[in-house]
């Protein structure tokens, strides 16, 4: 897959290309099923120990535990097979 770096808008998601496309639809997933997780245990979203300062900064410290293993090469797998 060609690929240079990590770059998308946010209020944008179809000007990504699509390996970054890819990246923001997994990560987004990977995140709310954290966030489901998180609050079904009875902890706080936003009590963050990496991240800090936003509501689901708890939710970006655990996501970031699976990122790697996941949610990357899930999306460069779907970019690589054309099917964004």
């Amino acid at each position: 897959v060609n690929w240079s770096n990590r770059e998308y808008n946010p209020d944008d998601f179809t000007s990504s290309d699509p390996v970054n496309q890819a990246l923001s639809a997994a990560h987004a997933c990977l995140y709310g099923v954290v966030h489901a997780v998180i609050v079904a245990v009875g902890a706080s979203p936003g009590l963050g120990f990496v991240h800090t300062g936003h509501d689901r900064s708890f939710v970006y410290d655990i996501a970031d535990l699976y990122k790697a293993e996941y949610t990357i090469p899930v999306a460069f797998d779907v970019a690589a097979s054309g099917s964004t």
